[in-house]
């Protein structure tokens, strides 16, 4: 069964997901969260920050825009970066109201 977090969703047994979502309901859900601006929902390491650099960095952040040429204009870790983060942090849980 999937369950899903600010990060995107991993596939776990169903009693485990059901008890994660029960025990920590503002982390865990069974309801994919919101993107920010429509984009697609991509799965992001918790420990991207330490363990993805470079070209893999670059190639990820380009992964969170939409197929419309947004994210082809990143060319530097610093860009992909701030671009994962803002993924990120727009990230709403489904629980929330807009």
């Amino acid at each position: 069964m999937m369950m899903f977090g600010r990060n995107g969703g991993i596939d776990v047994a169903d009693t485990d997901a059901i008890a994660t979502c029960n025990k920590f309901p503002h982390e865990w859900t069974l309801k994919r969260w919101i993107r920010p601006d429509d984009r697609p929902d991509v799965f992001i390491a918790p420990d991207w920050m330490t363990t993805i650099t470079g070209p893999a960095l670059i190639d990820l952040a380009r992964t969170t825009f939409p197929d419309n040429g947004r994210g082809v204009a990143l060319d530097n870790a610093s860009q992909a970066f701030d671009a994962i983060a803002g993924y990120l942090n727009g990230t709403k849980h489904p629980g929330e109201t807009p």
